[in-house]
């Protein structure tokens, strides 16, 4: 991270600097070569005692010597504010899930794990399936998922909402960093389904990496008339 990318905590605290006065730090052993570790530095166990780390987000210190949950428990906290931490944290869920499926595996999840999990699948099944929200409530639903897991943590709507809210967020602020810089072309298309209401959605094609890509930018159910005008006029909302 440079100085101009620097991430603040809600204090105010920049990243990797500004530590209280006395604090004294040795170098990173070689040994510690978990992805975590880099966002922490290690205290002098001369002046402070052993096992104490510091975050490099909020200073706080951090003793692990009976293990190192603590200091991944403890980035979960900076995982809502710090987009690139989520993301990072997001790919290491994702690349222990593959591997552990590599091995036809399964690793005993603590219950909040469980529960974050079964939060996930439902998720991707109320996008990738386009039904209610409500669904999540519905008796027959929560029958089945009671069944599948009777010490699963009922989802409610409002979480499901909640959380395609939270990614939409972090799909915004990736998308802007993919397409900063780059030029792009738009184009438009708008259809009728078969409830009779009208979609449109405005698509990003640009070229990145010798590669041609394309990105959805805009799609929501369209009202008032289609002339050529409103549809311009209506998707350069967008921007």
């Amino acid at each position: 991270l440079t100085a101009a990318t620097r991430p603040t905590n809600a204090s105010g605290l920049s990243y990797d600097t500004g530590y209280p006065a006395g604090y004294s730090f040795i170098a990173l052993p070689v040994s510690y070569t978990a992805d975590y570790w880099r966002h922490y530095r290690i205290l002098d166990p001369k002046d402070h005692g052993p096992k104490q780390a510091v975050c490099k987000f909020c200073h706080q210190k951090i003793n692990f010597a009976k293990g190192n949950t603590g200091l991944t428990k403890h980035l979960q906290h900076h995982e809502k504010d710090q987009e690139d931490l989520r993301m990072e944290l997001a790919r290491k869920r994702e690349q222990t899930r593959t591997f552990y499926s590599s091995l036809n595996a399964t690793k005993k999840l603590r219950r909040e794990e469980r529960d974050r999990e079964v939060l996930e699948a439902t998720v991707c099944w109320v996008v990738e399936e386009n039904v209610p929200f409500n669904m999540v409530e519905k008796k027959s639903f929560r029958r089945m998922c009671n069944k599948l897991d009777s010490s699963a943590k009922a989802v409610s709507s409002s979480s499901v909402k909640a959380e395609i809210r939270d990614l939409g967020d972090v799909c915004r602020k990736s998308l802007k960093k993919e397409l900063s810089g780059c030029y792009f072309a738009l184009t438009t298309d708008h259809w009728t389904s078969k409830n009779n209401e009208t979609y449109g959605a405005l698509t990003a094609h640009y070229i990145k990496n010798h590669k041609l890509k394309r990105c959805v930018l805009h799609f929501e159910v369209h009202h008032g008339t289609t002339t050529g005008d409103a549809l311009f006029a209506h998707l350069s909302q967008a921007f």
